[in-house]
């Protein structure tokens, strides 16, 4: 039986030693992380340390982390346009637009966290290698993050899209108004005129 001993030192140790000098018959290893379990086929010796295929599933825990909380952010994006949307149907012009503002800075804000998602995932596909590069993708792909990412991108468009018509109607609103004044005030202009002639 091996034991996994992490040490305040944050240094992984393994007992008994399962790295090898010599060339020996392949190993069957079963490593579990959270909610994933990876098991391989390797040669201790050439292919890979035990601790670098845990790292690997650390790498991509940490990705389904914050892939999870962007999703989460944009449920409740999602769910505070559409009730802000209903609830202030023209009743506080003013508040209705600094909530399509707040709203604004909010998808702002996601889409930068989303950057810094994509750029963990190049980062795990192009510089990460070896069993750690193995057992990262093999999570990946097996936790299907991959279309997480894309509804996500998606989810992230919509709500933007949505905000924007709604501050759209608001803002043609309010221009409807200005015309109308205008207008109102070009008739006067007009007749002013004609009783001053």
């Amino acid at each position: 039986r091996t034991r996994c001993i992490i040490h305040e030192t944050q240094k992984i140790i393994w007992e008994p030693n399962l790295e090898s000098s010599i060339r020996g018959a392949p190993v069957e290893c079963k490593f579990s992380w959270g909610n994933n379990q990876f098991t391989s086929e390797i040669d201790l010796f050439y292919d890979a340390r035990p601790t670098e295929i845990i790292r690997g599933m650390i790498d991509a825990q940490g990705i389904w982390m914050k892939s999870q909380s962007l999703l989460n952010s944009t449920k409740n994006l999602s769910h505070n346009l559409v009730d802000s949307n209903s609830k202030h149907k023209d009743k506080d012009k003013d508040k209705d637009k600094d909530n399509y503002s707040d709203i604004d800075s909010a998808i702002l804000k996601i889409k930068e966290n989303k950057i810094i998602l994509d750029l963990a995932v190049d980062e795990l596909n192009i510089d990460v290698q070896g069993a750690r590069r193995d057992s990262a993708l093999a999570c990946y792909s097996a936790w299907n993050l991959g279309n997480l990412h894309s509804r996500l991108e998606h989810r992230i468009e919509t709500i933007d899209n949505i905000n924007k018509i709604y501050l759209d109607r608001r803002t043609s609103k309010n221009r409807e108004w200005i015309n109308t004044l205008l207008l109102a005030l070009s008739v006067l202009t007009v007749f002013q005129f004609i009783l001053s002639v």
